[in-house]
């Protein structure tokens, strides 16, 4: 039996790969994840300004780095949006495809990588795991910027291995490692860092090339400049300083940093649990109850890869992965919130590549050592394995996750419908408020009527900390949620005329009018 793929079949499995890949991630996207989160309006929005005025949501003209939410945005993200959102209109669907095609480009381009250092099937391996992978399916669905970052670091891979064949590949390579710090803020600790083991390997073990490797780092540097200057004039420290707990020590934030980095390589958060599995997560929208960001079965593929790839390493390979996963908490460490999916998501590609080396290592030797039934059954035995957990990962994603994310620690669904409603209606009143019950909720006024059909009609408003608000002089429409009108006067005086329900069946929000009496005090 060969053990190894042809070109030709390494071809046909990854189209057939991708083709997979897309249909698992685009497969009921309008409604699953449930409801819209305020970056993804805030990213489609900003895109389609672009698109139709040159300018931003704060009307400056194609900024670097875009304001949003009292902090700043890191622009590929945004531009990416553009193609799509101009296709398909400005929908949850586009902002969502956007990521969508950053996660089939990071599977790609890491399939070539591994192919290019150990052949087809250790390629055709990553391949199949990332393609149902968790962690990578999850952040896939997500109209936010988390995959860009994985897409541009798996180009910058790709251009890396080949540049050890052809040298001029290299000045390629950094240009999109550069182009990775333009992505999502995590970069700015992983990819610096990930480039000096980078840097030093190739100065120390391909001596001919050295002058090549300078002009790709000035190369790398120049890229960075307007970085460097964000950073002097504080537009970088925004994103930084809103994530920071101010109220901890110096030694309590060491000791926080050091307690997340361990929890990145627990088995509860990458086999068992995943993230909203880990201590004081309250989120639900980051990973799906009772599963791990990656299967169980791995928990044998990553040290087998481990072993096979530091015992005979191809190009340093084995040991900027290891470099890479020994980085990859530090999104998530360097903050406050314990360790999170979101900004660890760079720790995909070195625990799938030694999943796809132990995988493509065990085939191998059961191809060389064992008997062609044996063979045969075992294989067998893992394809069901991985075929009933990707399964029942899938089982869960599609039809429980949607029921229990949607309310405010999760997606925060509602403000669609209710723009839905307020549109529909708006010649009716002279005042349309929605309450302030999201995170940056005023970014869904500008989403969903972008050509600003409801004027100045539509708005937010909050009730418990602005009673004036309410004029009885005019008439006002008001979409507050249960637990809101609870907890203030208006539990006897709201008139519902609308529901707007959550995917268990629970009210989302009401839609109605105050209608007695004609002043009341808060």
């Amino acid at each position: 039996m060969k053990h190894e793929l042809s070109n030709q079949h390494f071809l046909i499995l990854a189209v057939l790969i991708l083709i997979a890949s897309f249909f698992i991630r685009i497969f009921n996207l309008s409604s699953n994840p449930p409801g819209f989160f305020a970056d993804e309006a805030a990213i489609g929005y900003n895109a389609y300004s672009l698109l139709k005025t040159g300018a931003d949501e704060y009307h400056k003209s194609f900024p670097i780095f875009f304001r949003s939410f009292g902090d700043y945005r890191l622009p590929i993200p945004i531009y990416a949006n553009l193609p799509f959102i101009a296709i398909l209109g400005l929908s949850e669907v586009s902002v969502r495809m956007t990521t969508i095609f950053f996660g089939l480009v990071s599977i790609l381009f890491l399939m070539l990588f591994v192919r290019e250092l150990r052949g087809n099937l250790a390629g055709v391996c990553v391949g199949v795991l990332l393609m149902v992978l968790p962690w990578h399916i999850h952040l896939s669905r997500w109209g936010s910027e988390y995959m860009s970052f994985p897409a541009f670091l798996s180009i910058s891979l790709y251009g890396y291995s080949v540049s050890v064949k052809r040298p001029r590949m290299l000045l390629l390579s950094f240009a999109f490692f550069a182009l990775t710090l333009y992505t999502y803020y995590p970069t700015l600790f992983v990819t610096p860092l990930f480039m000096v083991g980078l840097v030093m390997y190739r100065f120390l073990s391909l001596k001919k090339e050295r002058g090549l490797l300078l002009i790709s780092c000035i190369a790398f540097f120049l890229i960075c400049l307007p970085l460097l200057f964000a950073l002097k004039n504080g537009t970088l420290i925004t994103r930084w300083n809103s994530v920071q707990s101010q109220k901890v020590s110096v030694s309590q934030k060491a000791i926080q940093a050091l307690t997340t980095y361990k929890d990145a390589y627990t088995p509860d958060f990458l086999f068992l649990k995943g993230d909203v599995g880990m201590p004081e997560h309250a989120i639900t929208r980051h990973s799906v109850r009772g599963f791990g960001e990656l299967y169980l079965f791995q928990i044998i593929l990553i040290p087998v890869g481990l072993f096979l790839a530091l015992r005979k390493s191809k190009n340093g390979d084995a040991f900027l992965m290891l470099w890479l996963l020994l980085l990859y908490p530090l999104g998530s460490a360097l903050t406050s919130d314990g360790i999170l999916s979101t900004r660890s998501v760079i720790g995909i590609i070195p625990l799938s590549f030694f999943s796809a080396i132990g995988l493509a290592g065990l085939v191998i030797i059961m191809l060389k050592k064992f008997h062609a039934l044996l063979t045969i059954l075992l294989l067998s035995v893992f394809a069901l394995i991985m075929l009933f957990s990707s399964g029942m990962y899938l089982r869960a994603y599609y039809r429980d996750y949607p029921l229990y994310s949607a309310d405010f620690w999760g997606w925060q669904e509602g403000p669609k419908y209710i723009m839905q409603y307020f549109l529909a209606n708006k010649d009716r009143y002279d005042d349309l408020y929605m309450s302030g019950e999201y995170n940056s909720g005023e970014i869904f006024l500008k989403f969903y009527d972008p050509t600003n059909i409801c004027s100045s009609k539509c708005k937010m408003g909050d009730f418990m900390r602005q009673p004036e608000l309410y004029n009885p002089a005019r008439k006002q429409l008001f979409a507050l949620s249960p637990e809101y009108i609870a907890q203030s006067p208006l539990d006897t005086r709201f008139k519902t005329l609308h529901n707007v329900y959550y995917p268990n069946g629970t009210v989302a929000f009401k839609i109605g009018v105050i209608v007695y009496p004609s002043t009341f005090k808060m």
